[in-house]
């Protein structure tokens, strides 16, 4: 078999690839939760829900729900405290600029994504 197969998706993305002789296993650099808030209004009735994920750093990419990075397309990253519960991690990619809503400080996560990057 060829490729790369997820085991108990969407989490823990837990990657097996293939080498000319045997399997290895990504090992799991970080990992960071954030939030998505979705607003949602019945008749007069408004409410907010807020539903937890995860980013995965792995030695050569980062994975969310929606999307995959190889480390290869991370320009840069950076994070900014928004409101008193949230701040907001920017992965600066050769496609954009994608923003993560957080509840705690990253910074476990960016300084092990520069690091591996060789980002200072």
């Amino acid at each position: 078999m060829k490729g790369s197969y997820l085991f108990d998706a969407p989490y823990p993305y837990i990657e097996v690839l293939e080498k000319q002789k045997g399997l290895i296993t990504l090992s799991l650099v970080s990992k960071q939760s954030f939030v998505k808030v979705l607003r949602e209004v019945i008749g007069i009735e408004q409410r907010y829900i807020e539903t937890e994920y995860q980013l995965y750093l792995y030695e050569t990419k980062i994975v969310t729900p929606t999307i995959t990075f190889p480390l290869s397309s991370i320009l840069d990253v950076s994070y900014r405290k928004t409101t008193e519960k949230y701040g907001t991690l920017y992965l600066h990619t050769n496609q954009g600029v994608f923003p993560y809503n957080v509840c705690s400080h990253p910074e476990e996560f960016i300084t092990s994504l520069k690091r591996l990057k060789g980002i200072d």
